[in-house]
């Protein structure tokens, strides 16, 4: 037992970095192979401390039922995937406390009443639910929903609907007023914000209006691009400007006429009208019958009207995002360094966060992160931290330098910020506030604008990249940074495996690449291997087999490297 037990502390050691794991149970060739028990499944997870995204696929709706305590690790998911699993799967994680965001792929029509209870939705934030397809009269996404109440402190913010595509069968469109009822459970909620409905579904301007009667405080709204418009543009943008606060807006384009589906606006023109009918949008994004989704921001002014219309590119967030939890969770754990990156909102009033051009929030701006730093200071008197600020994309401009300058000199923000311009304190001088790392310039800032706290590490110092460099930031004092920026790993070795095909394009010798077991082995890029540091990131698996092999690959893998060492 303890040989077991120190084996299990030195797997989760070397697994401690791991945060997302996938379990699928993909089609077996052989039916005759016994498929897995919970146990089975589960069991390996206890090697992984740290997980908060878990997401386990079966191939087709399952009868293995969920009837084993629950690994520890578990306890603490933020985020989780089922797709065709039993009724008890859903009623046990549900009820995770930790749990935020919860995207199901139902396989049956197991309503949500039979799993859900009021401790769920004081916690679930983000709900994404994908049901089976209708066949004539049948409709499982009427059952899915039906009898379904929940309370109104829920704290559902975001809610996804969607029917799944049924490959070889070619379904009738349905009447987007049928799609209501199904809505009705959600429309009391105060903090519902986002909705998106991907069903193939026809929608005329009365069925638009009668849902923006019953969620006014929607502020973004998606309909995928199987929504056909049926009515004239004006109509359905007269039903659209009923929601008194949408900010985006995600949709197909609207036909200049229904009667000639190819006569379409153009899109600048389009976006237009939109923005005139809907006087707070400032993000839209369309579709057309041939062309990808291309997203426009809006600019107003102060009285709301249009100063300015950009065509924009936006990337899926979960790939541009590079933390997956809060800062106050950062701060909790012991972070005390964060790197900011920043620009103009699509308002280009108010300065948010961006990574390259991809905008993390639409809504969050500069002084609500600044406040979430205050309020964790005043419970942390004697911490100190680095917070470095750059400039993500657009201009940097006399304005943007302006609102830069007010978030830092607000009365509230000369309490907690360092006031001292290329030095650094002592560490009892700085206990409680903000070290500022401003890797921006003031160059169009007015001079009466002096007080200017923090190192100034300029742009042009900077090199993108840069293994190793350094400059000064205090020629006074002659006080100099030394910096290591190298992100792109290439030269050293640090590759994401997707499939074989890939790998043979890699320059890399064979022996490095490793490539996962089980019969999905081909299409999953879950495989991120350091070969600087010979820790695995992130991988998937298909059974406690496939954990096996992939210990054996890596101690493999270590003893090559030890006789090539030895060689040399």
């Amino acid at each position: 037992m303890d040989k077991v037990l120190e084996d299990l502390h030195r797997k989760k050691e070397a697994y401690q970095g791991v945060g997302f794991v996938e379990i699928f149970d993909a089609a077996r060739s052989n039916a005759a192979t016994p498929l897995p028990d919970a146990f089975d499944l589960l069991a390996p997870l206890w090697i992984f401390p740290n997980i908060n995204r878990l997401t386990i696929r079966f191939s087709a709706r399952q009868s293995l039922t969920l009837d084993v305590p629950l690994p520890t690790p578990l306890l603490n998911l933020t985020h989780l995937s089922l797709r065709g699993c039993h009724i008890s799967w859903l009623r046990t994680l549900a009820r995770i406390p930790s749990l935020r965001e919860l995207d199901l792929s139902l396989f049956g029509d197991q309503p949500l009443v039979e799993w859900t209870t009021e401790e769920v939705w004081s916690h679930l934030e983000v709900l994404k639910v994908e049901v089976p397809p209708s066949y004539g009269e049948d409709r499982p996404i009427n059952r899915v929903f039906s009898g379904l109440v929940l309370p109104l402190n829920s704290s559902l913010r975001s809610l996804t609907i969607a029917v799944r595509l049924q490959l070889h069968h070619r379904p009738e469109p349905c009447d987007f007023q049928s799609l209501i009822p199904c809505l009705t459970p959600f429309k009391s909620l105060s903090k519902l914000s986002s909705l998106t409905i991907d069903e193939f579904a026809t929608a005329v301007p009365s069925s638009i209006a009668v849902l923006a009667e019953d969620f006014p405080l929607l502020t973004e709204l998606k309909f995928k691009d199987r929504t056909v418009w049926i009515g004239s543009k004006a109509d359905h943008l007269s039903s659209l400007s009923h929601f008194p606060l949408l900010k985006s807006l995600e949709c197909p384009r609207w036909p200049e006429d229904t009667s000639i589906p190819e006569a379409y606006t153009e899109p600048e023109i389009l976006v237009r009208e939109a923005s005139r009918a809907m006087r707070k949008l400032e993000l839209l994004g369309m579709t057309g019958k041939y062309s990808n989704e291309q997203w426009w921001r809006i600019g107003r002014d102060e009285e709301r009207e249009v100063s300015q219309i950009d065509e924009v590119e936006f990337w899926r967030l979960d790939l541009m995002r590079c933390q997956d939890q809060s800062i106050f969770e950062s701060l909790n754990k012991g972070m005390r360094a964060f790197d900011l990156r920043y620009a103009y909102l699509p308002d280009n009033s108010s300065l948010g966060f961006y990574h390259a051009d991809a905008l993390m929030s639409p809504n969050t701006t500069l002084e609500d992160v600044f406040f979430g730093f205050y309020k964790w200071l005043d419970q942390h008197p004697s911490e100190t931290l680095f917070v470095s600020m750059q400039v993500a994309s657009g201009i940097n401009d006399a304005r943007f330098q302006e609102l830069t300058y007010q978030a830092l000199n607000s009365p509230v923000a000369l309490q907690y910020w360092v006031q001292t311009n290329a030095t650094l304190g002592t560490l009892g001088e700085v206990r409680g506030k903000i070290n500022l790392f401003a890797r921006f310039d003031w160059a169009d800032l007015p001079s009466q604008y002096d007080n200017r706290i923090g190192l100034h590490f300029s742009p042009s110092q900077w090199i993108d990249n840069g293994a190793s460099f350094s400059f000064v930031y205090n020629e006074e004092l002659e006080s100099s940074v030394y910096v290591e920026d190298l992100y792109e790993f290439a030269e050293f070795g640090v590759v994401c495996v997707g499939t074989v095909a890939d790998a043979e394009k890699l320059p890399y010798q064979p022996h490095r690449l490793w490539q996962l077991p089980g019969p999905s082995n081909q299409d999953r890029n879950k495989v991120q291997y350091d070969y600087l540091s010979h820790q695995l990131r992130s991988f998937s698996f298909s059974s406690r087999f496939a954990l096996h092999q992939l210990h054996k690959r890596r101690g493999r893998h270590r003893r090559e490297q030890s006789s090539r060492h030895r060689a040399w």
